[in-house]
C-alpha cells in the first residue's frame, strides 16, 4: 500500500471509469489523465481497532489481512478462525457494523469483483477485546490525505 500511495502522491490517480480495474496482469498506461491527487499518507497505529474505527468514520481506509481463507466466502459475518495474521492482500475498510445474528463486524470492499462474496464486500467479525483481529486486520493501515 505504502508504494501505491507514493505513486499516487507523486503522479495523481484518474478516475475509475477513466481507467477501470481489469484484474488482469497488463501495462499502465499512463496517458490518461489524472484527477486525484494527494498530499501524502498517514498510518493508523498498529493492533489499535479503536483507532481504526476511529479513522473509518472519516474516511475508507486500506489495509493488509490474510485473505488465504476468503476463496470460498459467499455471504454472512466471516470468522474462520483458521484466518491468521500474515498480511498477504491489501484491501479497503470501509466501515464496521452489528448484525442482529452474528455480532460486531468490519466491512471490507475486496478488489475481486461484485461477484464475489457480498457483491464484492466481506464483513468480518470484529472483536474489540483482542488486540490483533480476525485476518490481521488492525495490523497495517493507511490512509491518504487529500489535496
Amino acid at each position: 500500500m505504502t508504494n501505491a500511495l507514493t505513486y499516487v502522491q507523486k503522479n495523481g490517480i484518474p478516475s475509475e471509469k477513466a481507467y477501470p480495474y481489469t484484474a488482469k496482469d497488463g501495462k499502465c498506461n499512463k496517458k490518461v489523465q489524472t484527477i486525484y491527487k494527494i498530499s501524502g499518507w498517514a498510518s493508523v497505529p498498529p493492533n489499535s481497532g479503536a483507532q481504526l474505527q476511529t479513522a473509518v468514520l472519516q474516511q475508507p481506509i486500506a489495509i493488509g489481512v490474510e485473505a488465504d481463507e476468503w476463496f470460498s466466502y459467499k455471504s454472512g459475518v466471516f470468522n474462520d478462525p483458521a484466518c491468521g495474521d500474515q498480511l498477504d492482500h491489501g484491501v479497503l475498510l470501509v466501515g464496521y457494523g452489528v448484525d442482529k445474528k452474528d455480532g460486531q463486524y468490519w466491512l471490507i470492499k475486496n478488489s475481486w469483483g461484485e461477484k464475489w462474496g457480498e457483491n464484492g464486500y466481506i464483513r468480518i467479525q470484529r472483536d474489540d477485546s483482542k488486540k490483533v483481529q480476525l485476518c490481521g486486520i488492525t495490523i497495517e493501515g493507511e490512509y491518504p490525505n487529500l489535496k
